[in-house]
């Protein structure tokens, strides 16, 4: 029953299309951007959206303004609360294990604090991440880690104590009307993910009863269980995408929250749970640092409900946003192929990745730049009219040079896919052409993608099918002629499921194991932990906080901060703090190398994880094949089976068949696919002083290049609250080390899907050629006239489940081949 409503729920949804990223992408901005109204969400540098936005598109009067109509929430029901508690606390574990640290986590196992209570959780949170401060078992920044996800439980729990009523009188997904006011409580973070000293403990208060009407103060209250916030926007009828979209399809919007912030495990949660039945998904990446591991993740996550590669290529568009921060190229370059060597390299490589090379599905976008082209109306006292006043002048730089490197990409490169997207980035930032992806895709791809997902569902009922017919194998293997026809005829089945059965080498098995190992080697560089006890006591970066009290008004967003100097420009040396103090992390420069040696350990962790990969898999799919093994090495029956082999392989008396057919059986010798991985790997990165295929590590380094750390003595110096700077500088540094992160397992993970890619189909090769090897109807009757003396016994009996897959209708659709 559970199954027949979830597809008759799948069947009624509306075309949905999904903004995902990285957070302050400008996802939102973009969002209302592409809509004519740029405000229309939540928007700022810091991560805002903390919730999935819904955008339900309905057509209204001609030339009519844009407007939020109907506003809902939905809650999580508490199986779901439950489930996001469960993927909070493996994470935390994961962090333990990962960084090697002396904390208990065996308290955090098996255990549902939304079921169980809360006590033990509270009890483990202060005596390992609020201990006294005497303690200093666990490090300073693993710790603000750590405290970050048990925040997150913490706010959940304090949400359930309110809200209890609520989430167990309503069924997931059910909406509560809000009114227009209150969608700000349900959609900003705010200051609800601020680090505290002590851990915060439960304030008794009555839960919001059914029916009670829910404000701004009781809906921030309730924040954490929210599943989604849904608006009925109403879209002029002679504008997009009333008349370029919407045309015979019902479609959502869905803007979901920023991955990569802290404090958001319950958004990855949130995220993984509600991209199943996304149909369209638009990935945006920052422009001036593209190659992050955030895109991927999202990738990850819609591979882990089971869609195909080919599936996936369909549904995914890319968005290379904030594009006026990509420097053009100093020199004309006539061609894309030139272009990509340069600077903009990384965007060129990320795009290409993120679309398995289907780069007509690409866009080049900037809000601002398309917000001032078409004037679009901006509230004159807020932040963002502020920043397009302060570099609106920069704005029009950026169009200005590319439209000249267009110009000169149009006479060598003129119907490459990316040349036509640079021009439409200089003609408007990229939204015009964004609108036309989108509706194309919708109209070619929306439908049939809906279907896809149907599909799904039967192959997912398939392979249950194919489960039990592998556990029910209730014959033995006599050593009689027809015994052995049985077991070619399982061999032959054995070697076809072992086709299908390779896909179980997973990827984002791949990509969760390499970013904890990663995670654990970048986690103890000495950087770190240096900078950040420097941070928090009495050394050079406290002194540099002080000096900054007196500091200029506001910077303009980021940006000029973010820029590297301009050429000709120095950069002042970093001051020396004796000879005895550690080494700080104080330019971005300063990384360089370790992030060049973590590449090749990263490398080397690539290969460790995929041959445990094939450990697992080799375990699995050796049990499932116990008895045929059994079969081919039982002495007796081994020389029999090879005395039938001689009859149609004379010449080495069928030992060469045997070792096929022992192939399919017994499959160790897969293994050796894995050996040398990581060389294969590092040739494909500068991880040397050369460039490897016109890239050079400046491409791939995450940071920008020559960039000073906010506390260094010579950076920017911009207003900041005094209480807040340590705080700040604690955010910054544990940003950077994440980026460096990203940007390992991004980098590595990529050519090591690659190279599992590789090994899959090597693999697949050789079981096709060892099934090539089992005789075939002729050469059974063949070896039956020549063992006819020998006595039948007969087979043993044959799986009902078999039969039921024997009549299963087949289509290229169901077989996972077909993608391949």
């Amino acid at each position: 029953m559970r199954a027949a409503d979830d597809l008759e729920i799948a069947c009624d949804e509306p075309i949905s299309i999904a903004f995902v990223g990285e957070y302050s992408t400008g996802k939102s901005l973009l969002l209302g951007t592409l809509l004519g109204t740029p405000e229309l969400l939540p928007v700022a540098n810091e991560p805002t959206t903390g919730n999935v936005t819904a955008l339900q598109l309905v057509p209204g009067p001609a030339d009519a303004p844009v407007e939020l109509r109907d506003a809902s929430l939905s809650l999580l029901s508490l199986e779901q609360i439950s489930a996001c508690a469960a993927f909070i606390l493996r994470k935390m574990t994961a962090v333990v294990a990962a960084r090697g640290l002396r904390i208990e986590t065996d308290t955090l196992q098996r255990y549902d604090p939304v079921s169980e209570g809360w006590s033990r959780f509270e009890q483990w949170c202060r005596k390992h991440l609020w201990p006294p401060p005497s303690d200093t078992t666990t490090p300073a920044e693993a710790r603000i880690e750590l405290r970050d996800s048990a925040l997150e439980l913490v706010r959940i729990r304090d949400a359930l104590q309110r809200g209890k009523e609520l989430v167990g009188a309503t069924r997931p997904g059910a909406p509560i009307p809000i009114t227009r006011e209150d969608m700000g409580a349900a959609l900003r973070i705010g200051g609800t993910r601020q680090m505290v000293d002590s851990f915060p403990e439960l304030v008794p208060a009555a839960p919001i009863s059914v029916g009670a009407g829910l404000n701004p103060s009781r809906i921030a209250e309730l924040f954490p269980l929210i599943r989604r916030v849904t608006f009925r926007v109403q879209i002029p009828a002679n504008r997009w995408p009333a008349v370029g979209l919407i045309n015979g399809h019902r479609v959502e919007f869905l803007d979901f929250p920023g991955l990569n912030a802290r404090g958001a495990a319950r958004d990855d949660w949130l995220a993984a749970s509600q991209l199943d039945g996304v149909h369209t998904i638009v990935l945006a990446v920052r422009a001036d640092r593209p190659e992050v591991e955030v895109a991927t993740r999202f990738l990850g996550l819609l591979d882990g409900h089971g869609r195909t590669r080919a599936e996936l290529g369909d549904a995914v568009l890319t968005v290379a946003n904030l594009f006026d921060l990509t420097r053009p190229p100093n020199e004309p370059v006539s061609t894309v192929e030139r272009l990509r060597d340069g600077n903009f390299g990384s965007v060129y490589r990320t795009v290409r990745d993120l679309t398995g090379g289907k780069l007509d599905r690409v866009a080049f976008t900037s809000s601002l730049v398309a917000i001032e082209r078409y004037r679009m109306p901006v509230d004159p006292r807020g932040e963002l009219a502020y920043t397009l006043g302060a570099i609106g002048k920069d704005l029009q730089d950026s169009r200005n040079r590319w439209t000249s490197a267009a110009r000169h990409l149009a006479m060598g490169s003129p119907q490459h896919p990316l040349t036509r997207a640079i021009e439409q980035f200089a003609q408007d930032g990229g939204v015009t052409a964004l609108r036309e992806l989108l509706s194309d895709h919708v109209r070619r791809h929306g439908a049939q993608l809906k279907v896809a997902g149907l599909v799904r569902r039967s192959a997912g009922l398939r392979q249950l099918v194919e489960r039990f017919a592998a556990a029910d194998q209730p014959r033995a293997y006599a050593g009689a002629p027809s015994s052995y026809d049985e077991l070619f005829a399982d061999l032959a089945q054995a070697a076809d499921d072992l086709v299908y059965a390779v896909e179980d080498l997973r990827a984002d098995t791949l990509r969760e194991t390499l970013t904890l190992s990663v995670a654990a080697h970048v986690h103890r560089w000495s950087l770190w932990s240096a900078t950040l006890a420097t941070a928090n006591g009495s050394g050079v970066l406290s002194g540099i906080a002080a000096a900054r009290q007196q500091a200029a008004p506001v910077e303009n967003d980021l940006r000029n901060r973010l820029r590297p100097p301009a050429a000709g420009q120095t950069v002042e040396p970093v001051q020396s703090h004796g000879t005895a103090a550690p080494q700080l992390l104080l330019r971005t420069e300063d990384l360089r190398k370790p992030f060049q040696d973590g590449l090749v350990a990263a490398a080397s962790q690539a290969e460790q994880a995929i041959g445990d990969l094939f450990d697992g898999w080799i375990e699995t799919q050796n049990k499932a094949r116990n008895l045929l093994h059994e079969a081919l090495t039982e002495p007796a029956a081994r020389r029999a089976l090879q005395a039938q082999l001689a009859v149609v392989a004379p010449v080495d008396g069928g030992a060469r068949r045997m070792e096929s057919l022992a192939m399919i059986a017994e499959l160790s010798w897969t293994k050796q696919a894995v050996e040398g991985t990581a060389d294969k790997i590092c040739a494909t990165l500068p991880v040397g002083p050369e460039m490897v295929d016109g890239v050079e590590l400046d491409d791939l380094f995450p940071l920008r290049p020559r960039h000073l750390m906010p506390w260094h003595e010579h950076a920017p110096k911009f207003d900041t609250v005094r209480q807040n700077q340590a705080h700040r500088h604690e955010v910054r540094l544990l940003r950077a080390r994440q980026e460096v992160v990203d940007a390992l397992v991004h980098l590595v993970t990529a050519r090591a899907v690659d190279e599992l890619d590789r090994m899959r189909d090597a693999v697949r090769d050789v079981v096709r050629g060892a099934k090539a090897d089992i005789p075939d109807d002729a050469q059974l009757l063949a070896i039956a006239d020549a063992m006819a003396d020998t006595e039948a016994t007969g087979p043993t009996g044959r799986s009902p489940w078999r039969d039921l897959l024997d009549d299963w209708p087949t289509d290229d659709s169901s077989n996972p081949e077909a993608d391949q």
